[in-house]
Formats: structure tokens, C-alpha cells, sequence
């Protein structure tokens, strides 16, 4: 009997499935009516850096807080692409859609930005 309830409980072990991983991406979509500017772009390049995170979030498990002093990660809830690309990535279409500037740059190109903006993820 005690072998049968054995061979019953480690058979679920051995057919079960394992959990499936998930890939999440930051995204969202511009309301390019309401970035409209009734003036033209301002005659700047702005150069938008690789944004730096601190080195707890630099992972691609999502990570979560219940309290400030305390981090869990998700084993099967995952970033597909680095957060702070992500959010780089963002900030780009953002700026670029609201046409605040006449440039918008991720990379160097053949000449200087006016300004480079730089940011962290805290």
C-alpha cells in the first residue's frame, strides 16, 4: 500500500509540466495629438546616452519589493530586453514623436549634439 501511495505521488512529479516562462517589454503608444507644438522644434541634436541602472535591477528576472528594504524576483516573469534599453528606447520615441527638437540620437553620428541627456535607474 505504502508503495503504491509512493509511486502515485512521485508519478505527478515526473508527468507534470513544467512552468512556462514569460517575456514582458515596457511599451506604451504616443498621443501625437496632444504632443502636438503650435511652435517648431527647438534648433537643438540631443543625444540620448545609454541610461545606467543600479546593479540590483540589472537582470532579466522582473524584480519586486513588498517593503523597502527587502527584494524578490519572479522565477518565471522575465524582462525580454534589458529595462534600461527599454526605457531608452521609450524616452527616443517619446522625444522624437513631441518633436521638441530638431534631432533626436541614440548613437554618435557625424557631428556633436548640442546637449546629451543622461539618466539613472534607481
Amino acid at each position: 500500500m505504502i508503495a503504491l501511495l509512493l509511486s502515485l505521488s512521485l508519478s505527478g512529479c515526473f508527468w507534470s509540466k513544467p512552468p512556462v516562462t514569460q517575456y514582458y517589454l515596457l511599451d506604451y503608444l504616443p498621443n501625437p495629438g496632444k504632443m502636438e507644438r503650435a511652435s517648431p522644434p527647438f534648433p537643438y541634436d540631443v543625444q540620448i546616452k545609454d541610461l545606467e541602472i543600479a546593479e540590483a535591477y540589472r537582470r532579466k528576472q522582473i524584480i519586486y519589493r513588498q517593503s523597502p528594504h527587502q527584494m524578490q524576483f519572479y522565477d518565471f516573469h522575465r524582462w525580454a530586453v534589458a529595462p534600461e534599453h527599454m526605457i531608452r528606447d521609450l524616452l527616443t520615441k517619446h522625444l522624437r514623436i513631441s518633436r521638441l527638437f530638431s534631432n533626436v540620437l541614440t548613437t554618435f553620428g557625424e557631428f556633436l549634439p548640442t546637449f546629451n541627456l543622461e539618466g539613472k535607474i534607481i
